[in-house]
């Protein structure tokens, strides 16, 4: 199964499988190279530098070379598996684990800079692990690391140093504003909301949502995210005011953040459909 967004870098497109296959093509199609990780692959891969970087279910992240498919490095920190897409920021690459912790590697050698458990983490009284922030894609907002965990709370973070700054609760999933000054929150209440660096609301709507970990998309001045029943909402940035709903699925949840181009929106669904 594939289970991870693609990244398109040099002229390759780039993906990974569940059988830990991580395969680059060309335009036309045809493989370039492959190279094979010791576990499944559901981090979507990133590309920073020369390197493409992925976590695997067995705790281990990759970096392999974008021309080549060579291993360029591990780090082998994490004691449980990576299944979120890292997030890059100052030749820094920051992800969430299911061993309870957030951490920071530089890019360009995969030496831990820091790591950091998250607030839902420390507040669950058993079961820590369960509460990791393991499936949600961190943010960088304004120099702070933003992660939400499976205790629906928002761990803001010093991206230089790991440092607590603060938290919000009843989070899903988080991500970056085009500009990076502000946060959009997926609601595990339902609303979607949008903060400063600090944490402080700058505004919240109701758009129907669930505690799927699938994070918000702004393109152009406005907000998309797909509701529990499949409705794709489209919000103003300013003010979340809403602009238009469209269902892109018949009642299913939809798993992927949405994909903007020029001037169409996508989103696929559980049904195997891609709305346009």
């Amino acid at each position: 199964e594939i289970l991870v967004s693609p990244v398109v870098h040099g002229g390759k497109v780039i993906v990974a499988d569940g059988t830990g296959k991580v395969t680059a093509c060309d335009d036309a199609g045809k493989q370039l190279w492959n190279f094979q990780a010791a576990n499944a692959v559901y981090s979507s891969p990133v590309v920073s530098g020369e390197n493409v970087l992925f976590g695997c279910n067995d705790g281990v992240f990759y970096a392999v070379n974008a021309a080549t498919g060579r291993l360029a490095w591990t780090n082998n920190d994490a004691s449980y598996s990576i299944e979120a897409k890292p997030c890059l920021w100052r030749n820094k690459v920051y992800y969430g684990a299911w061993d309870q912790y957030v951490r920071c590697l530089d890019a360009t050698t995969g030496k831990l800079l820091w790591k950091a458990k998250t607030e839902g983490v420390k507040s669950a009284k058993a079961a820590h692990r369960y509460y990791s922030p393991g499936d949600a894609t961190p943010a960088v907002v304004d120099g702070r690391l933003m992660i939400a965990d499976r205790n629906y709370m928002l761990t803001i973070l010093d991206a230089e140093t790991g440092a607590p700054i603060g938290a919000v609760s009843k989070v899903a999933a988080v991500s970056a504003s085009a500009d990076g000054q502000f946060a959009y929150l997926r609601g595990s209440d339902g609303r979607l909301a949008k903060i400063n660096a600090a944490g402080k609301e700058v505004w919240s709507v109701p758009a129907g949502l669930n505690a799927i970990p699938t994070s918000p998309t702004e393109h152009n001045g406005v907000v998309y995210v797909c509701g529990s029943t499949g409705q794709l909402s489209a919000h103003s940035a300013a003010d979340g005011k809403l602009q238009w709903q469209h269902s892109v699925s018949p009642g299913l949840f939809v798993m992927s953040s949405v994909a903007c181009d020029s001037d169409r929106v996508y989103a696929t669904a559980f049904d195997g459909s891609l709305t346009a």
